[in-house]
């Protein structure tokens, strides 16, 4: 059968007619609890992108002065720091 655009109101008011009589009318019940869950991956990525947020803009005089002072070999840091950062590191790795 053809349809043309000017019988689609009326195909649609015989289909709608046709439903009724057959019980099958559209019932449209409002969502009880929509939601969404998140992985745990995607909860982790949350996390680490706000603590990226929340670091501290580097200082690009303070960056440069520490980029020469590697090239040139000055740059010094204790062995305590560098056990320091590798524990803190080691530790959060543990607890995420």
């Amino acid at each position: 059968m053809r349809v043309n655009n000017q019988y689609i109101s009326e195909v649609q008011k015989t289909y709608n007619q046709i439903r009724k009589a057959a019980g099958l009318e559209k019932k449209i019940e409002p969502a009880k609890d929509d939601g969404i869950e998140l992985s745990p991956q995607a909860r982790f990525y949350s996390v680490a992108m706000q603590g990226l947020r929340d670091l501290p803009e580097t200082e690009p005089k303070r960056l440069d002065a520490l980029q020469e002072s590697v090239k040139t070999g000055t740059y010094q840091v204790s062995n305590e720091e560098v056990a320091e950062k590798i524990y803190q590191e080691n530790y959060l790795d543990k607890t995420v």
